[in-house]
């Protein structure tokens, strides 16, 4: 295993970083043994053996101070590292007691990728961690700086300046959202802008793919997958945008996306795929490391129930555990809050069938509920009437055929003349009444169901011109229309997910994704609903529109406690505001 590159790497990113050494234990009690310092050829001081000793034995991090040969006072951080073997890591820098945790958690994130590096081929494994010597510049520009905010603009602008980007931005996850976090060049924006509003469109998206994306997509990329925001965002600003997600391990923390004149090329991409590791564990260091009393506690809270829950103590606290529990779950827990409102079915399109002429209903070969095939005849006109005004003309023509043949013969060019256009006029009303017979059978535009429409009880009947016979709506193409309360109004916005349940189906869930929020309001009562439309993302074969059931629209993350009380506290406050003056 290269213990050298990797503590190159953590040195490069801690700041002031003096020396340090990497020592491991062949076995459990056995003096350490150095594998690593830093710089190279660097001599291993006794401090820095004895502290990686005591940590060693103690298996838990060792912050101690000591004096370098100018008198300084140099701080010494041990870290033990979950390796096969027990290794110590081991740094010497200037004493910043203020930084201690901070640079603990830097070597703990550290670790996961030494984890990594160990359970690659020896042949591949040095290669793999090794990183550019310019990329080292965004790491120390982001572990330079004390404040996440500051650290954010400060790796974004360093990225930028790497790789010629126009513009870089960086947003950390919170809950189930993406929120803009900083800009290159310590650009001012406003969350509440459309700029930014639309960068953390793009942020969610990736997370939501949790890969990579690039817009427009190269030569290289696949071109089945769907980014519409990333697509969208390309087009509108005319330059490549590039995102990727920031995780540690399985964990998601947020996304980097970059936006300049050329596609990122394979190298480029890998460099920052590895950079985005590095830099989503230290922001959520510092993160973690700027949090305030009030989280601190509730974090060690729920530390600290799910330790009592997961610990096999005595029986009798068992139940103080479950209530304790579902008291916090109350106050403190929270969870996914979904909206319910009553649900339709609808084709994406609905073709009406009219009449093409006034006549009357002659057969009827559908029906409501069928389903029907693009040319298929379902109903058909009586064409008594235009067949003998067929017949007519059509005697009619001949007439004037005959008798413009004889005017030829006899050389009289004038009123052959007449005659010639009489029997042009017939033969365009003629083909006029060809027209109107084809179109007295009624054919299905293109594969559907007939969802409104029933002749076979109208046989006989009269039809006007344009008169609405049949609605048909194609097959496995629908629509969601749901009925939102207008106190959830405010809750479900475009891009959210949610399951449906048929009446006719009540045991299978069809996830759908909110498209348009509040477009027409219904009044049923006193009660108020504004219509607000869902894509199906999967089609079953026995859907069929006009089907009604329950739909639960996914908002977010809520408290349990809001969830609980939301509904009255919000109508306590309107009461309130009614009754003060």
């Amino acid at each position: 295993m290269d213990y050298l590159a990797w503590l190159d790497l953590q040195c490069r990113m801690l700041p002031n970083v003096q020396r340090a050494i990497v020592a491991l234990a062949a076995e459990p009690g056995q003096s350490l043994q150095l594998m690593a310092s830093w710089p190279q050829q660097t001599i291993a001081t006794s401090d820095l053996l004895d502290t990686a000793t005591l940590a060693a034995s103690r298996r838990a991090p060792v912050v101690s101070v000591a004096e370098d040969a100018s008198g300084r006072s140099m701080m010494l951080l041990a870290q033990t590292l979950a390796t096969p073997q027990a290794a110590v890591i081991v740094v010497e820098l200037p004493a910043q007691h203020e930084q201690q945790k901070l640079l603990l958690q830097l070597l703990a994130w550290g670790e996961s990728w030494l984890q990594l590096l160990a359970q690659q081929p020896a042949s591949t494994a040095s290669g793999d961690v090794e990183v550019p010597e310019q990329d080292y510049s965004v790491l120390a520009a982001a572990c330079s700086e004390p404040l996440l905010k500051t650290s954010i603009e400060a790796a974004a602008t360093c990225l930028a300046q790497l790789f010629g980007c126009q513009q870089v931005a960086i947003g950390l996850k919170s809950g189930e959202d993406v929120v803009l976090q900083g800009l290159a060049h310590n650009t001012a924006f406003n969350v509440k802008t459309n700029m930014a509003r639309s960068v953390e469109e793009l942020m969610a998206e990736c997370l939501q793919h949790g890969h990579a994306l690039q817009a427009p997509h190269t030569l290289a990329a696949a071109q089945t997958i769907a980014c519409p925001a990333h697509q969208h965002y390309a087009e509108l600003h005319k330059t490549p945008i590039y995102s990727l997600p920031m995780c540690r391990q399985d964990q998601q923390l947020g996304v980097l996306s970059l936006q300049r004149d050329q596609p990122f090329n394979a190298e480029e991409e890998q460099r920052l795929a590895t950079l985005s590791g590095f830099l989503g564990a230290l922001f959520e260091a510092k993160r973690l490391s700027e949090r305030s009393l009030l989280q601190r506690g509730r974090d060690s809270l729920r530390q600290g129930w799910a330790a009592a829950v997961t610990s096999h103590g005595g029986r009798g606290k068992y139940l103080l555990v479950a209530v304790a529990v579902c008291l916090g779950l109350l106050l403190m827990g929270s969870g996914t809050y979904r909206v319910a409102a009553a649900a339709k079915l609808e084709g994406v399109i609905q073709r009406a069938v009219v009449a093409p002429i006034d006549g009357y209903v002659s057969q009827a070969h559908a029906r409501a509920g069928e389903s029907v095939s693009l040319g298929q005849v379902i109903a058909e006109l009586d064409d008594t009437e235009l067949k003998l005004e067929y017949r007519r003309l059509q005697n009619q023509h001949d007439e004037y055929q005959q008798q413009y043949r004889k005017e030829l013969a006899d050389r009289n060019l004038a009123q052959s003349q007449i005659v010639h256009a009489q029997m042009a006029q017939a033969a365009a009303e003629l083909q006029l009444l060809q027209e109107q017979l084809k179109r007295t059978q009624l054919t299905v535009p293109f594969d559907g169901v007939i969802i409104e429409g029933d002749l076979s009880r109208s046989l006989g009947a009269p039809v006007s011109k344009g008169q609405v016979l049949f609605e048909i709506a194609p097959l496995n193409e629908y629509r969601l229309v749901l009925n939102i309360d207008e106190r959830d109004v405010p809750h479900v916005k475009a891009g959210q997910h949610g399951r449906l349940f048929l009446n006719a189906y009540p045991d299978t869930a069809i996830e759908f994704e909110v498209s348009d929020v509040a477009t027409v309001f219904e009044r049923d009562g006193a009660r108020i609903s504004y219509r607000t439309e869902a894509r199906l993302l999967e089609n079953a074969l026995f859907l069929r529109p006009g089907m009604q059931g329950l739909a639960k629209v996914d908002v977010g993350e809520r408290r349990y406690s809001w969830m609980l009380s939301h509904s009255f506290v919000d109508w306590l406050s309107l009461k309130l505001w009614a009754w003060l003056p």
